[in-house]
């Protein structure tokens, strides 16, 4: 081989070396950023004996749909993202509908594709920054919980097997995750979830990082027609006693 020849191959390799660090800085970056926006952000669910919760603490107002067989909790850093991931997700079902039936679009379609999506924000260049939005869907066609993370990570947990826990989304501020933990395990400790209990956790960590929103409701509660669910999503100190 001529020294050319080995010095191209050396430039090649070091191209190809500061184009992979970039690559991975990227990819990085966007992690972080999303983990910062989410920071203070968080949805739980929560189970004792046959009681569940879900509770969501956050800046933005958290998006629930119903789709007949299952139901979504939307919570994110801003109420456009959180409308994107919705939007994304009404493309899945308008395209399930229309190559199979209704009855094709079940949890599972659901997961699978918005993890490939949030995924695809976060490592592909097509996009400048990820989609900080994190959400759980509860089936109980087929009683199992998936929570999706930002990077499209996600857990998939059988209603009937989780006894006495929580489950924990966002929430990347170090602080309040530990607090939060603590507060759900004395929750578990006690058995008691009860609505006043989880108001007053709510009220808690609301007045104490500033969150603008929070929603409280039981999974039997969104068993309704898509059309007739409400959840509460106000400021704690505006809401009617």
């Amino acid at each position: 081989m001529s020294p050319k020849t080995v010095k191209r191959a050396v430039a090649a390799k070091k191209r190809r070396k500061s184009g992979l660090s970039g690559m991975l800085a990227e990819l990085y970056l966007k992690e972080y950023d999303a983990q910062r926006r989410l920071g203070n952000n968080t949805c739980i669910f929560i189970k004792v004996g046959d009681q569940q919760r879900f509770l969501v603490l956050s800046d933005n107002p958290p998006e629930v749909q119903n789709h007949g067989r299952f139901f979504t909790v939307f919570m994110g850093a801003s109420t456009s993202e959180i409308g994107e991931a919705t939007d994304i997700l009404g493309e899945i079902k308008g395209s399930i509908n229309d190559v199979y039936s209704p009855q094709d679009f079940h949890s599972t379609v659901a997961l699978y594709f918005l993890s490939r999506y949030l995924k695809g924000a976060v490592e592909e260049f097509w996009s400048q920054r990820a989609l900080a939005v994190e959400f759980m869907i509860f089936d109980p066609v087929f009683e199992v919980l998936h929570t999706i993370k930002f990077n499209g990570d996600y857990e998939s947990y059988a209603i009937g097997e989780v006894k006495d826990t929580f489950i924990l989304l966002g929430a990347y501020n170090p602080k309040l995750r530990r607090e939060l933990a603590k507060d759900l395990q004395a929750c578990l400790d006690n058995a008691d979830i009860s609505k006043e209990k989880m108001k007053e956790l709510r009220d808690k960590f609301c007045q104490k990082y500033n969150l603008q929103v929070s929603a409280l409701f039981e999974p039997e509660l969104i068993r309704v027609p898509a059309s007739n669910v409400k959840v509460s999503a106000v400021p704690p100190d505006k809401e009617a006693s």
